[in-house]
């Protein structure tokens, strides 16, 4: 009910994120030349969240062209 009246918090908004949209768009659109791990220590997080990103199930709504 909340997602579909647009009434969560999605990404930066949401106060428990730790990355922002530029930072989405940046490990997706560098998902192939850095290693997961590499890319979870540039922006503090765990390989896990950058998986995460990678395969769409965190941060969905940002589009790399």
């Amino acid at each position: 009910d909340r997602t579909r009246n647009g009434n969560t918090a999605r990404g930066s908004a949401s106060p428990k994120a730790k990355l922002t949209e530029s930072d989405a768009i940046f490990i997706l659109a560098n998902k192939n030349e850095f290693g997961q791990r590499e890319l979870g220590r540039m922006f503090g997080v765990s390989h896990t969240s950058i998986q995460q990103v990678i395969d769409g199930r965190s941060w969905s709504h940002v589009v790399v062209n």
